[in-house]
């Protein structure tokens, strides 16, 4: 063989000893080949003892916000974590099921990155919530969540502050609990505080939640994951969370257009987390618009400073088409409250008015059903402000005795009737303010009074403790109808 034979025979033995150490390399790291061995014989050390490709499982777990394999579970978390993969046997209970991520075979499918927060966490355990009352934390309050269907007087809503929903159908005669789909905290068994529920003007099987924790994100193992806004689509027998959007997962209230169910409006409120390494850090508030029906959420034009440090805790809709009314505060500084805010185009942009009482803090005002006249009650002022030309002037009326605190209440079809509370008393007044009388007291404060949209002589009360009250002769007299306390410690 001459010498250029020699050397050919030498590039082809080279060229196959370096794809033979390639091949080694790769099988070395086990970087394509799931059954491959380390050096010593020894099993991949990224596969599992059963031989699943542990790799799959880290990516499940870091998915869902966690950084190692070793994920706690659902049971460890407060907002029930986002690792759906490791529990997906966990729930025994009888309610209807929520889907988490299985094939029809109960193989576990690899979950979506959930950047909106909306995997279920522990929503599919259904959970009981304090038994009693537990000052300062939990007073069984109602907030503003006693909701009455546009379409069925005898169809109500009422949230709670840590026990989910209640609901009747017989016009507050019995009620049933509604908690499938709500996340909760495992110790203690708590579930997110409900301040409003919003019926849709299109189905009144669909609805929205207004719920809260501490101010934060609505992602993560965090408190403030749990809370958020909650949606139904069968009258609340399940509840999936919608927060796609939503920086802040502390909301105080929801309403659709009147006009448009694809359009719903959410009041989001500025305040510090209070909670592990975030505590101090801010969460902004704002009002947030929804185009789709309450999926997909983004932040409405607003005021410069609006989104900042300012609490908005209602949102109200009055005239045809509607114009939209909120009030921006801040409980610590008065002097950056964005103040009263309207809008004119399904909450898209909103603009500031009644600028003498900005620097007030409104927890409480209405709006008549034509626009044109507001009550206003600035916090401890025991006076109402009042406008009779869509907020453009305002007078103070302090012939009201005993000063009012608490909700008002306009009648949608006579705005000289509203009915108010001074504490404990219920109070109705038929004359615009000149005259009123109790119609009703109870031992604990009344939180919220909501009209019958389709029958204006139904109304119903509530109070701090859960009693509930119902008029059918447009707020006249009352009477007593149920304890939801009781209610909740009774119902399973």
């Amino acid at each position: 063989m001459n010498r250029r034979a020699y050397f050919h025979l030498f590039l082809v033995l080279f060229a196959l000893v370096g794809v033979a150490l390639s091949c080694t390399t790769v099988d070395s790291i086990g970087g394509d080949n799931d059954n491959a061995t380390e050096s010593d014989g020894s099993a991949d050390s990224d596969t599992s003892p059963d031989g699943s490709d542990a790799d799959i499982e880290n990516q499940a777990a870091n998915e869902n916000g966690n950084d190692n394999t070793d994920a706690p579970s659902d049971a460890d978390t407060p907002g029930g974590g986002e690792d759906e993969a490791a529990n997906d046997n966990a729930n025994d209970n009888s309610d209807p099921p929520i889907d988490r991520g299985t094939t029809g075979d109960g193989d576990v499918v690899i979950p979506p990155v959930d950047d909106c927060g909306n995997n279920v966490g522990n929503g599919d355990e259904i959970v009981s919530g304090p038994a009693a009352t537990e000052p300062p934390i939990d007073n069984d309050t109602v907030f503003r969540s006693l909701v009455v269907d546009p379409a069925n007087p005898n169809v109500v809503f009422c949230g709670s502050e840590r026990n989910g929903f209640l609901k009747s159908t017989d016009g507050g005669a019995s009620w049933v609990r509604q908690r499938n789909g709500l996340r909760h905290s495992e110790s203690p068994e708590n579930y997110p505080e409900i301040w409003n529920v919003a019926f849709s003007p299109a189905d009144s099987n669909t609805l929205l939640a207004a719920t809260t924790d501490s101010a934060g994100p609505v992602i993560g193992d965090v408190p403030s994951a749990m809370a958020g806004i909650y949606k139904t689509a069968d009258g609340g027998q399940t509840w999936r969370r919608s927060n796609c959007g939503l920086d802040n997962s502390k909301i105080a209230y929801v309403l659709f257009s009147p006009a448009d169910a694809s359009v719903a409006l959410a009041a989001v409120q500025g305040e510090a987390a209070s909670f592990g390494q975030a505590a101090g850090e801010y969460f902004g508030g704002g009002i947030y618009r929804s185009g789709d029906g309450g999926e997909h959420w983004s932040l409405a034009t607003m005021p410069a400073g609006a989104e900042e440090k300012n609490r908005y805790w209602i949102i109200r809709a009055a005239g045809s088409p509607a114009i939209y009314f909120t009030f921006g505060f801040n409980f610590d500084d008065s002097s950056i409250n964005v103040g009263f805010l309207k809008s004119s185009d399904e909450g898209q942009t909103w603009i500031a008015f009644a600028p003498e009482l900005r620097s007030r803090t409104i927890t409480h005002f209405d709006v008549s059903s034509d626009g044109q006249t507001i009550y206003a009650l600035p916090e401890g002022s025991f006076l109402f402000e009042r406008s009779t030309d869509a907020g453009q002037t305002w007078q103070s009326l302090p012939n009201v005795s005993p000063g009012p605190q608490g909700p008002i209440a306009i009648c949608p079809t006579d705005s000289q009737t509203v009915l108010f509370t001074s504490t404990t008393d219920l109070r109705r007044t038929a004359d615009g303010m000149q005259t009123d009388v109790v119609v009703q007291t109870s031992a604990a404060q009344f939180e919220w009074i909501a009209f019958a949209p389709s029958d204006t002589d139904v109304v119903y009360a509530a109070t701090q403790g859960y009693d509930v009250y119902k008029s059918t002769d447009n707020g006249v007299t009352f009477n007593h109808m149920a304890n939801l306390r009781d209610e909740i410690n009774s119902l399973p």
